[in-house]
């Protein structure tokens, strides 16, 4: 479910950010004088969304962390090891960046700033970071519990 509405949320910012792009570029050099300066802002920040909850939806992949040609090297019975390790790494930054990021959306709103052009709250635009570290977290702790049930039963049907 949360797979689905990762994918869904990507595939409507993608769209949007793509048709507010070309309406901006064909307005402002064919027509030269159409162009809105929020539609500039309101694509970056679609991009901000898409980067952060694409990165989730990477992580939930186990598409960007780890030195792959050092786990190919690897011998096999390492290799859980060193994918534990990675997981954790991701851990420990991911929780730290949610705990930063969320902070940064309660100094936002407390402060009150809007966005320039859109006259958006800025911390409904950082929500995207946030939910973005927040779910790397998430899957970075499912990796550690699944790779670490891996070795314990791995363990017990080995001979000693």
């Amino acid at each position: 479910m949360l797979a689905k509405i990762e994918e869904w949320f990507l595939i409507i910012a993608l769209s949007a950010m793509s048709l507010l792009a070309f309406y901006q570029v064909v307005t402002r050099y064919v027509f030269t004088s159409l162009g809105f300066t929020w539609v500039e802002e309101l694509v970056r920040h679609f991009f901000v969304a898409i980067t952060y909850i694409g990165a989730a939806l990477v992580m939930r992949k186990k598409g960007h962390q780890g030195v792959e040609i050092l786990s190919r090297l690897l011998p096999p019975r390492i290799k859980p090891y060193h994918s534990l390790y990675t997981d954790v790494c991701a851990l420990i930054f991911s929780a730290a960046a949610a705990y930063v990021t969320f902070y940064l959306l309660l100094e936002q709103r407390a402060i009150g700033i809007i966005t320039t052009a859109t006259h958006l709250p800025m911390w409904a635009v950082t929500i995207p970071m946030v939910l973005g570290f927040a779910l790397m977290t998430y899957y970075a702790v499912k990796d550690i519990v699944c790779t670490t049930l891996g070795l314990v039963r791995g363990r017990k049907g080995e001979k000693r």
